[in-house]
């Protein structure tokens, strides 16, 4: 790869990009200039790309968890809602 660029030198999203994927293995903190949304999420998936299949199965079981959880309490907020504009408009509020 031609990219040798140093992090006192990268600018825009295209050599961000390109940084982290030439340096990735050797980067042992998050650079200022790599802290945004579109980072965040890559480096979430680089973590989870390094966990056994253990940890990965672990994290699996948490992940389906956690989104039974939300859509029981989204599934339960629009329900109650629902209830208060339907009593709301029997009473006439």
């Amino acid at each position: 790869m031609k990219f040798n660029k140093k992090e006192d030198k990268v600018e825009g999203m295209f050599d961000k990009c390109l940084f982290v994927l030439r340096n990735l293995s050797s980067l042992l903190e998050r650079l200022c200039a790599l802290r945004s949304r579109v980072f965040d999420r890559f480096f979430e998936a680089a973590e989870i790309a390094k966990f056994t299949s253990r940890e990965f199965g672990e994290h699996w079981e948490n992940l389906k968890s956690f989104r039974d959880w939300y859509s029981v309490m989204s599934t339960q907020l629009k329900k109650g809602r629902e209830e208060d504009l339907k009593e709301g408009l029997e009473t006439g509020l």
